[in-house]
């Protein structure tokens, strides 16, 4: 009931340059704060006493990257607070939009009518891998690797906050009366050493113009680089790419054998609110090797495409989630189909063999 708020604001960090390269440069920020051990005995306000809360972030700019990297370190030893990042972006604007499930969803900024509940809905909203902030002109977006919460406070600088630590007694209602296993079992409290990872990206334009989502996949599936088994018997391109779609608008969320385990099964979906044409081909239009080998036989051969000639799929059907066949689509001689999506909508296409 006698809530109280914590900020670094007027904090004095220690600032040390501790990259500085043609292709990265990095700041370690650290903070030592102090903060509330917990909630008193009676949970009416946090204790008045207080312990040292160190937080470490390094921040990193590289060469060609559109947004600013944070990694943030601490050691969590207190109880019953909740724990923000928060970003003021200066954007004058009304709505959200943050990732989902196959969708961009756009929310609301102002706080609800609070007259019209018992009890006080949560200030913060759900997402994926990232939150968008716009005027429709200019956007900041916050691409994050794990964290599923954010917070729109519509305060005058539009503060957009990240949630990272959400630490709470443990206690559980199933009848009548309260469990409660706050002293035994700390679980919820969060403790022991974080690491959080998260972007500042500002943009031109809405999310969409501003390339937010492949962005957002870009930060949290990073392309590894790793050498093979040498081979003398090279034949592939030095340039390939198994799976291609277009528009980049569009995005890929399974590729899959197909339940009857005779072809292919490429899920796509478009998260915009504009119905679009769009293409996808798999493997360069081929099947690939005819023949199988097992991994003996591969290491025998010196690690040898098998010398099968593939050959182009010989049919591309649109299907359902169950994979029920709906009507074919037409391959072009180069392995492209073509087809048209709906708003918010998802295909799954089927390639056979």
């Amino acid at each position: 009931m006698e809530d109280s708020t914590f900020t670094t604001l007027n904090e004095k960090a220690e600032i040390v340059l501790i990259r500085d390269g043609l292709l990265e440069a990095a700041f370690r920020v650290k903070i030592h704060w102090s903060l509330p051990v917990g909630r008193t005995a009676g949970d009416k306000s946090r204790s008045p006493q207080r312990v040292l809360y160190s937080i470490t972030s390094v921040v990193t700019l590289r060469a060609g990257q559109t947004w600013v990297e944070v990694e943030t370190e601490l050691d969590n030893t207190i109880e019953d607070h909740y724990l923000q990042v928060c970003f003021p972006t200066g954007i004058h604007a009304g709505r959200v939009h943050a990732q989902g499930q196959l969708d961009v969803l756009e929310r609301p900024i102002a706080a609800p009518d609070y007259s019209l509940y018992t009890e006080l809905p949560m200030t913060e909203a759900p997402m994926n891998s990232f939150v968008d902030l716009s005027d429709g002109e200019v956007g900041i977006a916050l691409l994050n690797e794990g964290l599923k919460a954010y917070e729109a406070q519509g305060d005058l600088p539009n503060t957009v906050s990240l949630t990272l630590i959400r630490a709470y007694p443990l206690r559980i209602c199933v009848t009548q009366e309260m469990t409660d296993y706050s002293q035994t079992d700390k679980g919820s409290q969060c403790l022991g050493i974080h690491r959080f990872r998260y972007t500042v990206m500002p943009h031109s334009g809405s999310w969409e113009q501003g390339k937010v989502w492949p962005a957002a996949e870009r930060f949290n599936l990073a392309f590894q680089a790793c050498q093979l088994s040498p081979t003398k018997h090279g034949s592939e391109p030095l340039e390939k790419s198994f799976l291609e779609i277009q528009p980049e608008s569009l995005h890929i969320s399974a590729v899959k054998r197909s339940e009857s385990g005779e072809g292919w099964v490429v899920r796509l979906f478009n998260p915009s609110d504009s119905r679009q044409r769009g293409a996808v081909r798999l493997n360069r239009g081929l099947t690939g090797p005819i023949e199988i080998q097992s991994p003996v036989e591969r290491i025998q051969s010196e690690f040898t495409l098998p010398q099968g000639k593939s050959q182009p799929w010989q049919k591309v059907r649109l299907v359902t989630l169950e994979e029920i066949p709906e009507r074919e689509l037409v391959v072009d001689e180069n392995g492209w189909v073509s087809f048209e999506i709906g708003k918010k909508q998802i295909l799954s296409l089927e390639f056979l063999p």
